[in-house]
């Protein structure tokens, strides 16, 4: 396998003349130049390449005049994101390359000096947690190579093959008469081992099989036959099918493997006179049997489709498909067309030219998407790049490089044309925003003909300078992104867990393993069923970014896969209640194919919620939505700062609807209707919403000199007044509370006011109460601070600036201060995780902050999150909200409530406790 000396020549010309004489292909597409790119090294940023119209080309990896002969996608780090690509190279070398932010990280193990060949991934050793690589080579020796969540790998030999070369391997639970999975391994001179882990000292047991009649050059487990189990165990109590693997050789057979009580048991399905190289099977389809693709050395590629019989045995058909340049090596095959249902090939082989064969009518035609610079070795799907709604495509060879193919932005997402949002990228030009006199000639329409109603409100982006941020992305817009796409699970109105896009779930005993099953009527916006793969997708994306490490279950899965097409499965590595963080809108609202790119960045809009995207307009400060169910309707969303002075009565939201530029104004986590200018404004109004809100202001101490003493908490809490707090801060709009979560969260334990404790002698020591100078802070600090003086407290108040205000924490110069909860879906578990258990390690909502934690409050949140049995767990929040009332660590004051004011007969959303969602 050392790299060849070959003569380049080109094909185009005699295969156009064939190709035309045949009226079966299609010529060749010429190369398109690369977009420019300013990275020179795949380690930095995406390096295009050149390739046919239509597609896109980037470097993974480049060794030179290394060759690179096996390349497969696995998921290698089960705690990141996208699967990993393995490369094995004609050094002896395996490389593990992983994929972030449009970035390839290459990682090297094993060091054999001679070419590496065969390559399999899966969970063999009982003994190591999760799944393993194995490759091996020339020299004939077997490596197991283990990875770890930290980034680090390491590996092992576990097998010799003395004189023989290791060319192909495969995995799984292959040889009933072996408990548990093992290694199938093919050698040259032909031969067939099985490799299976024994004994607790980490040994493993190689037994040959048989010879083969050649050198098997790949193998690919088959699905059973229908209605056949798999393995060696029982299947509705009768015996289970043996699994079937389909091998190739270079003696031009191929066959079905299948090992028996007897051993292995061939079945030849097709032989040719020349070589095979390579093997492919077809994506599973209703009312249609296995379908697999095999390559001769002639250049020739076969088709084979198994049919069952009324014995039960198969029956095989053959037909060639296409004849091509000499030595085709790597075919896959994949979904890389618009239509899902397309039958298509990639072949690539020493021609150097990745070819795509298409299947319409019963006719194929060929078309080249990329050349590269020597002969080609390898092919293999991934999913990767969720931008389309196709596969990715890898590919290697003679000439010492891993590239990856995929369709542009946007391509498979939505048969009807889905548009893209607005972005910096030069590959994929966006559609221009709705102009603002369409969408008002939208409106008078919609009005005045029996359109689609347009309601016009308000959502706020950001707190800062909205206009020029996307609302889509993940810095805020919470209120479309709720419209757009759906969270696994969601609270309910009292706070519990309710069904969301799935629709129900089961957990473990051992609390470690949820099974979510999806709602039946689930679609994306384009109207295709949201399937279970689709869902593990876009967490695979999520988890282990380091900025969701606040979201402590999701750092915890250790395997996500999809059972079926309507059931995600989450594994943990301990126990932890990981409905919560299922419930958090950033990152865990699902979004489906397309809407991310390859570095994370949000591009299009594609989800299962009530409404779908239309257009941004006004610079993004307004999205357009449209129902994707049910009536027409046009929902329009504003971006306006928040209120941010309190007791003004002129602010920009509040003149957005007195000027008619919106129609409903409603408070969310962003509280938009002034307080002071709430009760004119509802006797103007068409409707009015008043509701109990769900995120509580507490009053939070160091825990350290004078506030240490637990006498001095509760006589302080004892002389608050939450009554006179609600009444001259939030003018009567806010509930009194003194539990942890608000009084509307009933799923969490009812609260009571703490009796006082007498405290003899007022402290001497002056306490240092900071805030921030946000209005709406300031002013609870002043109230609160007024109210401990008047009960005989020496109490020192300083409001400063955001930065000044870390200073003094960080610092330690405080006694108290005051803090506010996430809300409903985050309360009461997630701000309960991020305030009391330690800090994550990653920057993240949950990351090191100054406060005081008392330690009792810190051990039975620890146990509260270890609990799997719900009495258990009530029994907890039942202790952690006692300790709250009788220690006072921290003492919660009020929940400010939810008001919304709507004109123009419009109708107002429907606002729970969940404050970063609104149901129009």
């Amino acid at each position: 396998m050392q790299p060849l000396s070959i003569t380049r020549r080109s094909w185009s010309a005699p295969l156009r003349a064939w190709l035309f004489a045949a009226a079966v292909f299609t010529a060749p597409t010429v190369a398109q130049a690369p977009a420019p790119s300013a990275f020179t090294d795949p380690r930095q940023g995406v390096m295009p390449l050149p390739c046919a119209e239509g597609w896109q080309a980037s470097l993974v990896l480049d060794r030179g005049d290394v060759g690179i002969w096996t390349v497969k996608a696995f998921q290698v780090f089960p705690n990141l994101g996208t699967p990993e690509v393995v490369g094995l190279d004609d050094k002896g070398r395996c490389w593990i390359l992983v994929h972030y932010s449009g970035k390839w990280t290459p990682m090297s193990t094993i060091e054999e000096g001679e070419w590496l060949g065969g390559l399999a991934h899966g969970d063999v050793d009982p003994r190591a947690a999760g799944a393993e690589l194995y490759t091996g080579g020339k020299k004939g020796n077997l490596y197991q190579v283990r990875a770890y969540p930290f980034g680090a790998t390491d590996h092992r030999l576990i097998a010799r093959f003395p004189g023989e070369e290791v060319h192909t391997l495969l995995s799984g639970d292959l040889d009933p008469r072996v408990q548990g999975a093992e290694l199938l391994v093919f050698t040259s001179p032909g031969a067939l081992y099985r490799v299976a882990p024994t004994g607790a000292d980490g040994t493993f047991e190689t037994v040959k099989l048989c010879d083969t009649p050649g050198r098997v050059r790949d193998a690919i487990r088959l699905p059973p036959r229908e209605g056949a189990g798999v393995g060696g165990g029982e299947v509705d109590g009768q015996a289970a099918a043996h699994a079937r693997v389909a091998t190739v050789a270079r003696s031009g057979e191929l066959c079905v493997l299948e090992i028996g009580a007897d051993g292995p048991a061939w079945t030849v399905v097709h032989s040719a006179p020349v070589g095979r190289g390579r093997l492919a099977l077809a994506p599973s389809r209703a009312g249609r049997g296995v379908v697999l693709y095999t390559t001769q050395d002639d250049g020739v590629i076969l088709r084979h489709e198994e049919r069952a019989t009324s014995l039960g045995t198969s029956d095989w058909s053959t037909e060639v498909i296409y004849r091509g340049p000499l030595g085709p090596r790597g075919v896959k095959a994949g979904h890389f067309d618009v239509d899902p249902n397309r039958e298509q090939v990639m072949v690539f082989g020493y021609s150097g030219k990745v070819e795509l064969l298409s299947r319409d009518a019963g006719v194929w035609s060929a078309e080249v998407v990329f050349e590269d610079r020597a002969g080609g070795h390898w092919l293999d799907t991934l999913e990767i790049d969720s931008r389309n709604g196709t596969d990715e495509l890898i590919g290697s060879g003679y000439g010492g490089r891993i590239f990856m193919l995929s369709r542009p932005p946007g391509y498979g997402c939505e048969p009807t044309g889905a548009a893209l949002l607005p972005t910096d990228s030069k590959q994929a030009a966006a559609p221009a925003p709705v102009p603002a006199r369409a969408l008002a000639q939208l409106g008078e329409r919609a009005a005045g003909s029996g359109g689609a109603p347009v309601t016009r409100s308000l959502f706020i982006a950001n707190g800062t300078d909205t206009r020029r941020l996307d609302p889509l992305r993940y810095n805020g817009g919470f209120q479309a992104k709720t419209a757009l796409h759906e969270t696994l699970v969601q609270r309910d109105a009292s706070g519990r867990f309710a069904p969301g896009l799935a629709s129900d779930w089961s957990i473990t005993d051992d609390g470690r393993g949820y099974t979510l099953r999806l709602r039946d009527d689930a679609r994306w916006s384009d109207g295709r069923a949201v399937t279970a793969a689709e869902v593990v997708a876009h967490f695979r994306r999520v988890i282990g970014l380091p900025e969701h490490a606040w979201l402590r279950g999701l750092a915890r899965v250790e395997a996500l896969t999809a059972p079926s097409e309507r059931e995600v499965c989450f594994a943990l590595r301990e126990p932890w209640p990981l409905l919560a963080d299922l419930c958090a809108i950033n990152p865990c609202a699902v979004r489906g194919p397309g809407t991310l790119d390859g570095s994370g960045e949000y591009v299009s809009a594609c989800g299962s919620g009530p409404w779908r995207y239309r257009a941004l307009a006004d610079g993004g400060a307004r999205v357009v939505l449209e129902a994707a169910r049910g009536p027409a309707r046009t929902l329009e969303l504003t971006s306006i700062p928040p209120v941010v002075v309190l007791g003004v009565e002129s602010n920009a939201a509040l003149d957005a609807l007195r000027n008619g530029t919106v129609d409903v104004l409603a408070d969310g986590w962003h509280e938009l209707v002034p307080r002071a200018s709430f009760a004119a404004e509802r006797a103007r109004a068409t409707a009015s919403l008043c509701v109990p809100g769900s995120s509580v202001w507490y009053l939070s101490f160091r825990l350290a000199g004078p506030t240490a003493s637990r006498p001095l908490r509760r006589a302080l809490a004892a002389s608050i007044d939450r009554d006179g707090l609600v009444r001259d801060v939030e003018l009567g709009y806010a509930e009194p509370c003194f539990g942890w979560a608000a009084p509307g969260v009933t799923a969490w334990p009812a609260s009571r006011a703490p009796e006082a404790e007498p405290v003899e002698v007022v402290p001497r020591e002056r306490l240092r109460c900071v805030a921030s100078d946000n209005e709406r802070e300031a002013a609870l600090a002043r109230a609160l601070t007024a109210q401990l003086r008047a009960a005989g407290f020496d109490v020192e108040l300083q409001v400063v600036g955001g930065a000044a205000l870390a200073g003094l924490i960080e610092a330690g110069a405080y006694d108290m201060r005051l803090e506010r909860t996430w809300g409903v879906p985050y309360d009461p578990d997630l701000s309960l995780q991020a305030r009391f258990l330690p800090a994550t390690a990653s920057p993240s909502a949950a990351a090191a902050r100054d406060f005081g934690v008392d330690p009792e409050l810190r051990r039975l949140v620890t146990a509260l999150v270890a609990a799997t049995d719900d009495a258990r767990r009530i029994g907890l929040e039942t202790q952690i909200q006692r300790h709250i009332e009788a220690a006072a660590p921290i003492v919660p004051l009020y929940a400010p409530m939810l008001l919304g004011l709507a004109r123009n007969g419009a109708r107002l959303p429907e606002v729970g406790l969940d404050l970063y969602r609104t149901a129009w």
